[in-house]
C-alpha cells in the first residue's frame, strides 16, 4: 500500500500543478509567459494526471489480491486535501461551459459538460478505489464480517460530494474491525 499512498499524493499534487498551468492559459499576458509554453505544460500535466488516475485504479484494483493495511486514513486525508482543487475545478468547468453560451456554440454544450463530469469522476474515482478495494479483500478473506452498513458507505464512494462522507463513513467503521 505504501506504492499506493505515494501514488495518490503524486497524482493529488499534479492535479494542483495542473489547476496553476489553467490559470496561467487563462492569465498569459499578466505574467509575462509564453502562451506556447504554457499550453506544453498544460498537456504534459493533464497527461500525467491521467497516467496517475490509470495507475492508481489499475494498482487498486491489484490490490483486492494482496495483503496491505488499511488505506482508508490516507484516503480520507487525500480526499479532503482535494476538496479545494475540486472547488477550483468545479468553476474552471463552469466558466468554460459559459463560453459555449454563443448561439453559435450552443449545440457544443452537452459536450463541454458531459466531458467535465466524465473527467472530474474519474479523478474521483481513482481516489476511492483502495478503501473499495480493502473493503472487497476483507469481505472476501472474512478478516471483518459482513454489515449491511457497508453498502451504502461503499456507494458513497461513487457519488460526487458524499465521497467525502462516504470515506470518513468507511474509516470510521474498518478502524474498529480487525
Amino acid at each position: 500500500m505504501k506504492c499506493g499512498k505515494v501514488l495518490l499524493w503524486l497524482q493529488l499534487l499534479f492535479m494542483y500543478a495542473l489547476h496553476v498551468v489553467i490559470w496561467l492559459v487563462v492569465k498569459p499576458m499578466e505574467y509575462e509567459l509564453d502562451a506556447k509554453s504554457v499550453e506544453i505544460a498544460f498537456f504534459v500535466l493533464a497527461g500525467i494526471v491521467a497516467f496517475f488516475v490509470i495507475v492508481n485504479g489499475f494498482c487498486a484494483f491489484l490490490s483486492v489480491f494482496k495483503d496491505h493495511p488499511n488505506p482508508t486514513k490516507n484516503t480520507l486525508i487525500v480526499k479532503l486535501a482535494a476538496i479545494p482543487w475540486y472547488a477550483v475545478n468545479f468553476y474552471f468547468w463552469v466558466g468554460l461551459a459559459s463560453g459555449f453560451l454563443n448561439p453559435f456554440l450552443l449545440i457544443a454544450l452537452p459536450l463541454v459538460i458531459g466531458l467535465g463530469v466524465v473527467l472530474t469522476y474519474f479523478v474521483m474515482l481513482s481516489t476511492s478505489l483502495y478503501s473499495i478495494a480493502y473493503l472487497i479483500r476483507g469481505l472476501k478473506k472474512q478478516m471483518f464480517p459482513f454489515r449491511p452498513v457497508y453498502v451504502p458507505a461503499a456507494i458513497f464512494h461513487f457519488i460526487f460530494c458524499l465521497d467525502v462522507v462516504g470515506a470518513l463513513w468507511l474509516r470510521l467503521l474498518l478502524r474498529k474491525e480487525k
